[in-house]
C-alpha cells in the first residue's frame, strides 16, 4: 500500500507535456483556426505596409514620393477623363496619358518645393514647427493660427493660376502646339481657370494647413488634383 501510495503521488507531481495554450487551440474547430491565421497574416501585411509608408514619407524620400504621387494620379486624370468622354476618345489613348504624366515630373517638384517653403514660414496642423526663418516668419505671417492659415491660403491661391499654366501650357508643348499657341490657349481659358481655382483651392487649403501634417500635404492636394485635373483637362 505504501508503494501505490508513493506512485499516486510522483503521477500528480510529473509535470504534463502539453501546455493549457495547446490544450485550448487543439479541440477549436478548423474555422477558427483559419480564422486565427488569417487574422496573423492580415497584421503582419498591416505592419509591413506602415513601415513602407514610413519610409516612403520619411525627409531622405519625400521628394520622390510625391513626384511618383503627383505622376501617378496625372496620367489617371487623364485616363478617366478620357473614359468619361468616349465620343471623342473611343479608345484610351496612352500617349496622351503619358504626356500628362510626364507634366508631374515637373508639377511635383514644384509642389514638393512650394509646400515646404510655406511650412518653413510657419507650420499650422498643430505640430511646433521648425523653422529657421523667424524674421521672415514673423514679417509675413504674424498673428493669430487662423490668420496664419488665411494667409497661407491667400499665397497658395496666387500661386494656383502658375501652376494650372503648367499642366495646361506643357501638355500644350507636347502635343504639338508650339509655346506660342499654347500660351494664347491659356489666356483664352484664364477665367474659367481662375473660377475653378478659388471654388475648390481656398476651402481645401483651409483643411490642409490645420489639420493635415506637412509630411502628407502634397499627397492630399494630389488626391484633389485628381478631381482637379479632370476639370483642367475638359477645358483643355
Amino acid at each position: 500500500m505504501q508503494r501505490l501510495n508513493c506512485f499516486f503521488f510522483i503521477v500528480l507531481l510529473t509535470p504534463s507535456t502539453r501546455s493549457p495554450l495547446d490544450r485550448l487551440l487543439v479541440p477549436a474547430p478548423h474555422y477558427v483556426r483559419a480564422f486565427l491565421g488569417s487574422l496573423s497574416t492580415q497584421m503582419r501585411i498591416f505592419f509591413k505596409m506602415r513601415k513602407f509608408i514610413a519610409t516612403a514619407y520619411s525627409p531622405r524620400y519625400l521628394l520622390f514620393t510625391n513626384v511618383f504621387t503627383t505622376t501617378t494620379l496625372l496620367g489617371t486624370a487623364d485616363v478617366i477623363q478620357q473614359s468619361i468622354n468616349r465620343k471623342k476618345h473611343p479608345e484610351t489613348d496612352w500617349k496622351q496619358a503619358g504626356r500628362m504624366m510626364s507634366i508631374g515630373l515637373v508639377y511635383g517638384p514644384m509642389s514638393h518645393f512650394w509646400y515646404k517653403l510655406l511650412e518653413q514660414l510657419r507650420d499650422t496642423s498643430g505640430t511646433r514647427g521648425t523653422s529657421s526663418l523667424q524674421f521672415l516668419e514673423s514679417r509675413m505671417l504674424p498673428g493669430t493660427l487662423w490668420m496664419r492659415i488665411g494667409q497661407k491660403v491667400f499665397w497658395d491661391t496666387l500661386a494656383t493660376p502658375f501652376f494650372s499654366a503648367v499642366v495646361i501650357i506643357g501638355v500644350g508643348i507636347l502635343e504639338g502646339n508650339g509655346v506660342a499657341k499654347s500660351v494664347r490657349e491659356y489666356w483664352q481659358k484664364l477665367y474659367c481657370i481662375l473660377l475653378l481655382d478659388c471654388s475648390l483651392w481656398p476651402p481645401f487649403q483651409v483643411v490642409n494647413f490645420r489639420y493635415i501634417p506637412a509630411k502628407f500635404r502634397v499627397i492630399a492636394c494630389n488626391c484633389v488634383t485628381l478631381l482637379y485635373n479632370i476639370g483642367l483637362r475638359r477645358a483643355n
